[in-house]
């Protein structure tokens, strides 16, 4: 059986997406591919004519966007790493066809719409600006709050979401506008053209115009099997698994736990699964099904109107121009007495020069279908409307397998009773969760966003898994970057260098600069000029410096990657990666240790009140007792006899018995305190940490007997024992009627133990830097 990070099922581009994205994390990823390949052959076309001409429909006709640096999908793609590989041309208009054949050409871009419609509609220019200014804030506030998410800082719900997120498309421009005609021009948009503004959810539909319509709009010219190429490169962490047949997978406590296929059985953390979940769930889920289905049933929402749409993908004997297809992209608002309803236009030559040989034109249509009509016969009667003679001059024609069409409102509608955070939840895509570590995904969830929304969706779903993995590691340890890199400099530093070295940490999202001269320096935050820049996961440094891994494991497994002129072994030599560290392996416990260590230390405060306020035989039987209570307890939980506890039982056995036979009439407080930090002392000189016999027992073995840990218990063993002597020296000053006042310190220390770890971490990670 094989283990990994995140099991991805599907091709899609949201699910593509999420692997890469996730895999370049170094996230161990399997990715399960349902068609041939890498390739998506249900979007790709060559066709070819009665004469053997070839008409290649290879390249999206999606619009993309936000290319631009400030703009959000920017952001995203450079989060993936691919930003500067697309090859891309101008979407600078879209023509409307209106039902009247009035054709008219409109701006493809924020700014330009909203001058067309102010422009066209002069009698709402107030409403129109009203609507645009409100929008412009939405977006600023959506790619804050995006932003801000993808890099790891605090966010929250967005304005979109809180003020959209629950209506529909028509709700939401009715409160601006009053005239149908201005309120229709926002139904000219792909992926969302035909639609009854009903049933478009609001909020899905302004993400497709945050991604693609604020700025600038584009059409990749990349191939489909281009862009699967740059959304899938060669990558170590990413395992492409095809021709699997999948069998069942497998559900325990709430959670999808395995895969079966032909191959064999796949586990993972986390999956995602392109397809829809009733389908899914029907194939092959053995288990529940009818239980689970239930909650689908209530997560997705069946469509009050769902239409099917086709592709007719058509080669002509002519150049498009000739029969009056001069433009890009034509959308249709249509008319009645059409047996098909079209959608869209694309003159395919336009964004695809090698679409059709010279003197020929290629066109792509989109249309809805239409109950018993002969579809391609009512198609080019239909094309013929808006396109004299195009009937005469069709040299091939090929129309797709229908595919469902619908707004995404219903999937949305339950939000109306959310609270804010249950909204903030699903805007975290929490709708797709049908079972705690399982996302769908995939167009159905958001129809209108299009292409670049699915790309969104790939990443934050990939981000979201990436933090959920972060804030599982080691967490009962409480192990961060900072401890890490700490871990780093105690345990490894310095190493053998022959000159001054900059290099770079990245762990995670967290990048450390540290400099290795006479003496090791590091700050918080990267530097630009650096000899090596060592990137990995919280997990594979822990493996690394903790756990010990050597070169080889780290290697075979992809703990990290090397950036510079240090080659690994190199890197690994100076800094002794690797290296064993001789230590007992306790059995695996709870973290009780804390627990032991502050209850002394209550024990001793408890016996020096009660000497105040009873006789000193009460008190000393108190003491004896705590003692040997805590002695049993640890003794049971954590089945480890402490030299420190069973010397300290002795000695307040002894007092106790001498207190009861009156032997100590001369007995003081300060005494009993000096007599604690002789001991504690005597074990500091001895170069044995008593903080460090109690506290290791909350972390794994390794760590705790790592360098690092060993010399911050130093400093707070040191601590310990002067702040005992203070007390001691104390009662004996201040005497019977201020001595209580010095129990004061032993209180103020053990909130230092607990903040000590993050101060003395914090002293050595110098801040600065990103």
């Amino acid at each position: 059986m094989k283990k990994f990070d995140v099991i991805i099922i599907g091709n899609g581009v949201s699910a593509i997406t999420c692997a890469s994205y996730l895999s370049k994390r170094m996230r161990s990823v399997a990715l399960f591919l349902v068609d041939k390949g890498t390739k998506v052959e249900k979007y790709s076309r060559v066709l070819k004519d009665s004469e053997g001409h070839q008409y290649h429909f290879t390249v999206p006709y999606h619009e993309f966007g936000g290319l631009e640096k400030e703009e959000l999908l920017s952001f995203y793609l450079n989060r993936l790493g691919i930003k500067e590989k697309f090859k891309v041309i101008p979407n600078q208009e879209t023509v409307v066809v209106k039902r009247s054949q009035r054709i008219l050409s409109r701006p493809n871009d924020f700014k330009g719409f909203r001058l067309y419609l102010v422009r066209h509609y002069p009698k709402s220019r107030d409403d129109i600006h009203r609507f645009f200014r409100d929008l412009q804030k939405h977006y600023e506030n959506f790619k804050e709050q995006k932003q801000n998410f993808l890099r790891g800082e605090p966010y929250t719900i967005t304005s979109l979401q809180a003020a959209w997120g629950t209506k529909n498309l028509k709700t939401v421009l009715t409160s601006y506008f009053n005239q149908p005609d201005l309120m229709r021009e926002f139904g000219f948009m792909q992926h969302s053209i035909g639609l009854d503004f009903e049933d478009i959810n609001a909020y899905f539909y302004f993400i497709r115009w945050f991604n693609v319509f604020m700025e600038k709009s584009y059409y990749i010219q990349n191939t489909y099997d281009e862009l699967n190429k740059l959304l899938l490169p060669k990558n170590e962490n990413l395992t492409l698994i095809q021709t699997a047949e999948f069998k069942a997978i497998e559900v325990e406590n709430d959670e999808v736990k395995r895969l079966v296929t032909s191959k064999g059985s796949y586990e993972a953390d986390y999956f995602c699964i392109n397809a829809h979940p009733r389908d899914f769930i029907n194939d092959y889920l053995k288990e529940g099904k009818g239980l689970i289905t239930k909650r689908v049933d209530s997560m997705f929402k069946e469509k009050v109107r769902l239409f099917k749409k086709r592709i007719a993908y058509i080669g002509l004997d002519i150049d498009c121009e000739k029969i009056g297809i001069r433009k890009t992209r034509y959308m249709f608002e249509g008319a009645s007495e059409d047996k098909v309803r079209l959608l869209n236009l694309m003159n395919y030559n336009r964004i695809n020069l090698n679409a059709s040989p010279k003197g020929k034109g290629a066109l792509l249509v989109e249309f809805l279908e239409q109950p018993e009509v002969d579809l391609e016969e009512a198609l080019i009667r239909t094309l013929k409307r808006y396109f004299k003679d195009i009937d005469k001059h069709i040299a091939v024609i090929e129309i797709s397998d229908a595919t469902d069409y619908a707004g995404s409102y219903d999937y949305a509608k339950d939000q109306q009773a959310m609270s804010l955070t249950k909204r903030f939840n699903f805007e975290r895509y929490h709708y797709v969760n049908v079972w705690k570590n399982t996302f769908f995904i995939g167009s159905y969830t958001r129809p209108e966003s299009g292409i670049t929304g699915l790309i969104q969706m790939g990443i934050d779903i990939g981000e979201g898994i990436e933090q959920d993995l972060e804030s599982h590691v080691r967490e009962s340890a409480g192990i961060t970057p900072d401890v890490l890199m700490n871990i780093v400099i105690h345990q490894y530093l310095p190493g053998v260098m022959e000159e001054p070295k900059t290099l770079v940490f990245d762990i995670a999202k967290n990048a450390y600069t540290l400099t290795l001269n006479d003496e090791v320096h590091v700050r918080r935050g990267r530097t630009d000029i650096y000899n090596a820049k060592f990137k990995t996961t919280i997990e594979g440094l822990y493996d690394i410096a903790v756990n010990c891994k050597s070169l080889d494991e780290a290697l075979k497994n992809n703990l990290f990657e090397l950036e510079g002129d240090v080659k690994p072994e190199v890197f690994y030599e100076a800094f002794s990666f690797g290296k064993p560290v001789k230590s007992i392996i306790y059995p695996k416990i709870k973290p009780f240790g804390s627990v032991m260590f502050y209850s002394l230390m209550i024990i001793w405060t408890v016996f020096s009140i009660l000497a105040f306020n009873v006789p000193l035989y009460i008190a000393g039987s108190v003491l004896a007792g705590l003692h040997i209570v805590k002695l049993i307890g640890q003794t049971i939980v954590i089945r480890k006899v402490i030299s420190l506890d069973s010397f300290l039982t002795g000695i307040s056995l002894i007092i106790a018995v001498l207190f009861w036979l009156n032997l100590l009439p001369w007995f003081e407080i300060w005494m009993y305190w000096g007599m604690l930090g002789i001991v504690l002392l005597v074990y500091k000189l001895m170069q044995i940490d008593f903080t460090n016999m109690y506290l290791k027992y909350d972390y794994e073995a390794k760590f705790a007997y790592s360098k690092f840990f060993k010399s911050m218990m130093r400093g707070l063993s040191t601590l310990w024992v002067s702040a005992i002597l203070i007390v001691g020296l104390g009662h004996y000053i201040l005497q019977e009627t201020y001595q209580s006042i010095m129990l004061y310190l032993v209180l103020i220390m053990m909130y230092l133990t607990y903040k000590y770890p993050a101060i003395y971490i914090q002293s050595m990670i110098k801040k600065g830097g990103e």
